[in-house]
């Protein structure tokens, strides 16, 4: 019973040191990616306040097609910058 015990114990701890690794990996991996600033382009944010006028006028279906357009621009804006 005490082999079976203290080898549960080392599974458990081998599991929370993996754990610590991946844990610590992964933050590092957000903190890399919020780190850069992107700059948007002046349509961009055009585009994003026009969204929001047509919401806040309920004209949904433009605040939508606004919003899609807006979307694929920030897109293409996040792969080649």
């Amino acid at each position: 019973m005490a082999d079976y015990e203290a080898a549960a114990f080392e599974s458990v701890e081998r599991l929370k040191e993996k754990h610590m690794q991946e844990l610590a990996q992964l933050s590092q991996k957000v903190y890399n990616e919020t780190q850069t600033k992107l700059n948007w382009s002046k349509q961009l944010m055009d585009m994003r306040a026009q969204e929001k006028i047509f919401f806040s006028v309920r004209q949904y279906e433009n605040a939508e097609l606004c919003r899609n357009k807006a979307d694929q621009m920030e897109q293409y804006e996040r792969q080649f910058n």
